[in-house]
């Protein structure tokens, strides 16, 4: 087509350095978006927020319910999670830990819920 019936050595070095910084450009993006962009867990009981916490900062908040039962919250590494919590089903726990915008862990028996909200 253009007067070249192979690719030779230098091509493939070429294209293989085009890839590399392609892929470290995008991993460098990547990672100042994610840090740039604040978040914070929003504790809600019954439908009233309760607490919001700054994923920055580690630190464990413990919720104790109306109808008796207890929930603690963890923050650590940028993400939370239910740790512990006394309802039947521990679904809330089982959830795991929450990152991004959106995340939710939701305890029906004691309608707790832990959402992950940004800018």
């Amino acid at each position: 087509m253009f007067g070249c019936d192979k690719m030779n050595r230098q091509d493939w070095i070429l294209i293989a350095c085009i890839l590399l910084a392609a892929f470290g450009l995008a991993l460098c993006t990547a990672r100042y978006a994610s840090r740039r962009e604040e978040r914070w867990a929003v504790i809600e009981q019954d439908g009233r927020e309760i607490g919001r916490l700054s994923l920055q900062e580690e630190r464990e908040f413990c919720i104790t319910c109306s109808a008796g039962g207890t929930h603690c919250v963890r923050i650590a590494d940028g993400q939370a999670r239910v740790e512990e919590a006394d309802c039947p089903d521990l679904i809330c726990v089982h959830q795991g830990w929450l990152s991004r915008v959106g995340d939710t862990a939701v305890c029906l028996p004691h309608r707790i819920v832990v959402r992950i909200e940004g800018e």
